[in-house]
């Protein structure tokens, strides 16, 4: 399991020295407000929207299918979509800082995180039935996202509006675009889909710098009990609540570990750029990435030691 750990640090080191790059290219002036606010704009509207994109274009809904591991993926997805409502409801009163909580404690970073750790223990066998699992979880994330953040930032929205919001947020668009054309069989031609990755490879490195421009670690302080509180939800109190129910529900070995990663790994950085976009507290959703990714080190560890110990993995 030191090898595990090994690897869980050396996933999350990279995000951490993105985030610090970030705040060094602010402290040095290379990036102000306005400049910060367009990175944002370029991530919310076409890097982050275009690794969507991919992951559904390049699914293989054919191979490895399992109904029954998909459909225990989709309802802990959904579950955990209402733990974290209820969650962010008790504890914050403000719409804009419930979207932000809220987010943070269902929304995951299982692609970055859980993918090289998977294959660490398995061996590139599982990445299939992984693969599989992220493509309908993650257009799930994004949607229950969307319509969350809608409904908490917007206080007189209509039922209409509601939808138009949902259907023409990039990310849907990007989403359907992607299982439009996979489901159509139809193949990008070479120098569109190098582009298309091209892309994709960079969304994450920009939003994490972005991430760092905007961190104020001194703001930290006046967030640090809402903070604390979403990071112990995201990484502990949902792994102790749907860890053992999919045990009871039988299952074992590499499924396991793939079904904790989408409860268990930290927010993404995805989260800071949809809240900052559509109204909710930015800020507070930056805080809530940096703390939930440095302290999945330890969190990924010992969840992943129990299990083994225990003879589920």
């Amino acid at each position: 399991m030191t090898e595990n750990l090994r690897i869980t640090a050396e996933c999350v080191l990279p995000v951490v020295l993105l985030i610090a790059l970030g705040m060094l290219i602010r402290h040095v002036k290379w990036l102000d407000q306005k400049g910060i606010d367009q990175i944002d704009k370029i991530s919310f509207n076409l890097l982050i929207p275009m690794t969507m994109f991919k992951n559904v274009y390049n699914s293989d809904f054919r191979a490895a299918f399992d109904g029954r591991l998909i459909t225990i993926a989709v309802g802990v997805t959904l579950l955990s979509f209402g733990v974290a409502l209820l969650l962010a409801c008790l504890k914050e009163k403000a719409g804009a800082r419930r979207g932000s909580l809220a987010q943070s404690i269902f929304r995951n970073n299982c692609l970055v995180l859980g993918l090289p750790i998977l294959t660490a223990m398995y061996g590139e066998g599982e990445l299939t039935r992984y693969a599989l699992i992220l493509a309908f979880v993650i257009p799930i994330n994004n949607v229950l996202a969307v319509v969350m953040l809608s409904v908490f930032t917007s206080h007189d929205i209509s039922f209409g509006k509601l939808i138009r919001r949902v259907v023409t947020n990039p990310y849907i668009l990007f989403i359907g675009a992607g299982l439009l054309i996979n489901l159509s069989g139809i193949r990008l031609p070479q120098a569109v889909a190098k582009c298309v990755s091209d892309l994709s490879a960079a969304a994450s490195p920009i939003a994490l710098i972005s991430l760092g421009a905007v961190l104020r670690l001194c703001a930290v302080k006046n967030d640090m009990k809402t903070v604390v509180y979403g990071t112990v939800s995201r990484l502990l109190f949902l792994p102790l609540i749907f860890v053992p129910l999919m045990i009871v529900l039988g299952v074992r070995g590499a499924p396991l570990v793939a079904l904790y990663f989408v409860v268990g790994t930290p927010c993404s950085v995805t989260s800071y750029v949809m809240a900052k976009k559509m109204g909710a507290d930015g800020e507070l959703a930056a805080h809530l990435v940096v703390l939930q990714t440095v302290f999945s080190v330890l969190s990924v560890f010992a969840v992943l030691l129990i299990l083994g110990t225990l003879g589920y993995t």
